[in-house]
C-alpha cells in the first residue's frame, strides 16, 4: 500500500467509524446486506453512533449479499430496500 492511500484509508472521510467523535450528527439510516464483508462494520458503526446519542437507525437485509439493491427487478429484498430507502428519504424531508 502507497503513503497516500495509507494516510486515506485513515481519514475518517473516507471511513467515518474513524472520526474522532459521533455525538451531535444528523441522524442515520444504515441499510445492510446480510451477506457482505462490511456487514459488522457497518452495525459497528451504528452501535457507535446510538453509544454517542447520535439517532441511528439499522436495518440488515438478511441472505442478499453487497450489490442486491441493483436487482430490485427481481428480488424481493432489493424491492424492500427501495422501499425502506423512499420512506427514510420521505421522512427526512418531511413529504
Amino acid at each position: 500500500m502507497t503513503a497516500k492511500r495509507k494516510e486515506i484509508s485513515k481519514n475518517f472521510r473516507a471511513s467515518p467509524i474513524l472520526a474522532s467523535h459521533h455525538a451531535n450528527l444528523a441522524p442515520a439510516s444504515i441499510h445492510v446486506a446480510g451477506v457482505d464483508s462490511l456487514t459488522s462494520e457497518r452495525i459497528a458503526y451504528h452501535e457507535m453512533l446510538v453509544k454517542a446519542g447520535t439517532k441511528s437507525e439499522l436495518k440488515v437485509y438478511d441472505g442478499v449479499g453487497h450489490p442486491f439493491g441493483r436487482w430490485d427487478g427481481e428480488l424481493d429484498k432489493a424491492k424492500e430496500f427501495v422501499q425502506d430507502t423512499i420512506t427514510v428519504l420521505k421522512k427526512a424531508y418531511s413529504m
